[in-house]
């Protein structure tokens, strides 16, 4: 008969394999380890907690849901859960029953690690609403030293670069120096690491432009696109050809006089920005961009008019490959809006932000 440590060593196993499952995209075998935790031990918390994250990306919400409940049930003070509901329940445009969720995982969280994505999550739920006041409170909760983690402090700075947005004054200044400190405090713990390295230049270059800093964050975006180049690509990443289907299978999302509209507008795939357009200004992790006047715009003379992609960004942009395709089709319809003369609030409120 197997000792009680050999059965823990084994569902540690289990959980172990599941979640590198699901880091690769492999979900079957994720949902495979769950279950065999749970049949050496139904009332493992984490194991439920597994199914929860394999549901989550299949789509299945009510799964998800009963998932993290039965966690929750196996253990009332697990933070993953419960913090996972909370989530679920914004998504579902459960507001309330979402906050009071949020607020809940900063009452159990134990560790400081816990306690700080608590209130990253919660500060980030706020900013969702559009609530920026309540948002800066909650961050004003932040332990005033280092944060556990390098991107916690990646997190802190753009919810900080948000409310400096969303605010004025000298509240909004305020906002933008705390999101600055954070971005360099992830810089200065990369550790020889290129992607946290670019993500923290690259807040800082969202923060000079939101000052009116323009050389400054032309500078810092001409760095994030050298160290954006030097990363592999994921293994779920999207072929030539399976790009070019997606483009076309957006596209007959549209009207057949809109798609006619569209005919004589080329539509092309590169890696990223180039240089030139960085150093003229242009966002290096931008998902896509329409050229030219729109169809609403006068003018007599002809005037060439493209629709560009950007896949290493979309992929960057993108968790598996399905999150990737669902991009692709969202940018791709961002860009043909412009075309059509819709602005930026517009698209928004047609779901292409």
């Amino acid at each position: 008969m197997a000792s009680a440590k050999n059965v823990d060593d084994q569902i540690d196993r289990h959980l172990e394999t599941g979640y590198a499952a699901i880091e690769r995209g492999d979900l079957a075998a994720a949902k495979k380890s769950a279950q065999a935790a749970l049949a050496l031990d139904a009332q493992v918390a984490e194991a439920h907690t597994l199914l929860g994250a394999v549901a989550e990306r299949e789509d299945d919400v009510d799964g998800a849901r009963r998932a993290y409940a039965s966690a929750r049930k196996a253990d009332p003070e697990a933070f993953e859960p419960l913090l996972a509901l909370a989530e679920i329940e914004h998504a579902q445009g459960e507001i309330s029953k979402a906050r009071q969720l949020f607020i809940a995982a900063t009452e159990i969280a134990e560790e400081e690690e816990e306690y700080t994505e608590a209130l990253l999550a919660r500060a980030e739920f706020e900013l969702a609403e559009g609530d920026a006041a309540a948002a800066l409170e909650v961050l004003g909760e932040l332990p005033p030293v280092d944060l556990p983690e390098p991107n916690d402090h990646l997190r802190g700075g753009d919810a900080l670069r948000q409310v400096g947005a969303l605010l004025s004054g000298p509240a909004a200044k305020q906002a933008l120096l705390d999101a600055e400190r954070h971005f360099a405090a992830a810089r200065a713990r990369a550790e020889g690491d290129a992607s946290l390295t670019a993500d923290a230049i690259y807040g800082l270059a969202l923060v000079a432009e939101a000052r009116g800093e323009r050389d400054a964050m032309v500078a810092q975006f001409a760095e994030v696109l050298e160290l954006d180049a030097k990363e592999g690509r994921p293994p779920w990443a999207l072929s030539e050809a399976r790009m070019e289907t997606l483009v076309e299978k957006a596209l007959e999302e549209l009207p057949e006089k809109a798609r006619a509209l569209l005919s004589n507008v080329p539509i092309v795939v590169e890696a990223r920005p180039t240089r030139a357009q960085v150093q003229d200004g242009l966002d290096p992790r931008l998902l896509g961009l329409f050229a030219g006047p729109s169809m609403t715009e006068g003018g007599d003379a002809p005037a060439l008019q493209q629709i560009t992609l950007y896949a290493r960004n979309l992929e960057r942009a993108a968790a598996t490959v399905e999150d990737l395709e669902e991009e692709v089709r969202i940018t791709l319809l961002h860009e043909t809006g412009h075309f059509f003369g819709l602005d930026e609030n517009a698209l928004a409120e047609l779901g292409l932000d």
